[in-house]
């Protein structure tokens, strides 16, 4: 065993784990999210969490109509986790 290896002391179960208690630890805040891409349906929490629009946003609304969303910050209520990405709502 290598010095340092601490792989069999801590499995990648236990990382997820920790990851997701740590994810859903944020649903039902309101967090400033930074919308990246075209359309700008994913952006990242100012602590560095990956946030998706809900599908039930309406996609007619002007800013992710025009695709003018990159780059634009602004208030996201998390509403719940799926997989490892928070799902949110501009408010």
């Amino acid at each position: 065993r290598l010095q340092g290896d601490w792989s069999s002391d801590v499995c990648s179960s236990d990382l997820d784990e920790f990851a997701t208690q740590h994810r859903k630890s944020f649903v039902g805040d309101t967090r400033p999210v930074l919308w990246e891409g075209q359309g700008g349906v994913t952006g990242l929490t100012d602590n560095y969490l990956r946030v998706r629009v809900a599908p039930e946003f309406s996609l007619s609304d002007g800013a992710l109509k025009s695709g003018s969303r990159d780059g634009l910050i602004e208030p996201v209520k998390l509403i719940r986790l799926e997989g490892m990405q928070l799902i949110g709502l501009p408010v």
